[in-house]
């Protein structure tokens, strides 16, 4: 386990509460002497930017006659990643500057009652969030596909079982699944 010197207390350690593991790898760290938390996503976060950049440049070059409409958008679009990436470097540098690695922990870890009740109050926030995000989605999902389905004019049997499934049962099983450790 990452732990980490704590940028709001004079002695204070920042241990890897919960891991999260996506795209990449990202640590809730809490304080055991204060009550700060800080999500940190372990790794450079410029990758994706500099990828994207790349992409919209390759996109922009190969049109071959380009209004001015379209310039408008690629230097909108261009100039947004290109601060996105400015904004992930700057976060990078904080990261390391404000909460330096102390090192691994070896041995038998024991939370103190301040991080546990930090890390309660995370995993509490996270699973509400992560609700609302699956409840979101399961009504585009279904008033896409209900809206589609309305406007279509000649449907076959195999339209109304793709409907049920996709528009119903898929919404209802998004719903109704719980995250792990909830």
């Amino acid at each position: 386990m990452i732990q980490r010197r704590c940028p709001k207390c004079e002695n204070g350690v920042m241990s890897d509460m919960y891991t999260a593991r996506g795209w990449g790898k990202e640590g809730f760290y809490a304080c055991d002497s204060c009550t700060h938390t800080k999500n940190i996503y372990e790794g450079r976060t410029m990758g994706p930017y500099i990828v994207f950049i790349f992409f919209e440049m390759v996109l922009f070059f190969l049109s071959s006659n380009v209004s001015l409409v379209e310039y408008t958008i690629y230097g909108v679009v261009f100039l947004f990643l290109v601060y996105r990436m400015i904004k992930a470097r700057m976060r990078d540098v904080e990261i390391d500057n404000d909460y330096p690695i102390i090192g691994e922990f070896e041995g038998e870890f024991k939370p103190t009652k301040i991080q546990k009740k930090s890390l309660a109050t995370y995993m509490k926030k996270t699973f509400k969030t992560g609700r609302l995000v699956k409840l979101a989605i399961a009504l585009l999902v279904f008033v896409s596909y209900s809206v589609m389905f309305y406007y279509e004019e000649s449907l076959d049997y195999v339209d109304y079982i793709g409907y049920f499934f996709i528009a119903i049962v898929l919404p209802i099983w998004l719903v109704m699944t719980k995250f792990k450790g909830e």
